[in-house]
């Protein structure tokens, strides 16, 4: 049998207004600090084949997730190369997706032998919504801080992505959100929005 990761369920939990790395959001309603408490990641940017990939699972109207693989730059810049489908077909539905193990464990594998990528974060859709800031839900959340706590990486990228407006034709140019998830000095659990960026056509 196929492991499965927990749901990741949609619902009514907003994070709050997108911000910059320098005005970090607390999950729980905290104010920030200090600059200490910065997040570690300075910016996000996104591969467009790794998004063409995503954008491709959107026109079924089921809910998919990704696993990131990417590059951090000593400056804080991700560089997100791969998007990887892990998604447990079974468990596909419209506003709901599980994590199959056994298949982000071959991507491990398969991308194991690349220079400086790894494992950086994980996307789902939510093919349901449209607009042009993704909001998570209390499972979303729930699950970044788990995989943050089981990687050994000093932050986790979690991204939503959905149509900017209401149209199937809309999944051609997706709106990701990312969120910054890591821990701070008092070893408390921060999570801040970040605009991801497409890397430049050329």
């Amino acid at each position: 049998m196929t492991r499965m990761g927990p749901i990741v369920r949609r619902g009514g939990c907003v994070l709050g207004s997108r911000s910059s790395p320098s005005a970090p959001t607390a999950v729980a309603g905290r104010k920030p600090t200090a600059a200490a408490n910065r997040p570690p990641v300075r910016s996000v940017m996104i591969d467009r084949r790794a998004l063409a990939d995503i954008a491709d699972h959107g026109f079924d109207g089921l809910e998919s997730v990704f696993a990131l693989f990417g590059v951090t730059h000593p400056d804080g810049a991700v560089q997100v190369m791969f998007a990887a489908d892990v998604s447990a077909e079974r468990t596909r539905e419209t506003s709901s997706v599980q994590v199959s193990f056994a298949r982000l464990a071959g991507w491990n594998k398969r991308i194991a032998g690349i220079r400086d990528c790894e494992l950086i974060g994980d996307l789902h859709i939510h093919p349901r919504d449209h607009g042009t800031v993704a909001n998570p839900s209390r499972a979303d959340l729930k699950w970044w801080r788990s995989q943050l706590a089981r990687s050994s990486r000093p932050f986790w990228i979690g991204a939503v992505a959905q149509r900017p407006y209401d149209a199937d034709a809309a999944w051609l140019t997706p709106t990701v959100t990312t969120f910054v998830i890591w821990k701070d000095d008092a070893g408390r659990t921060d999570c801040c929005v970040l605009d991801a960026e497409l890397e430049p056509r050329r």
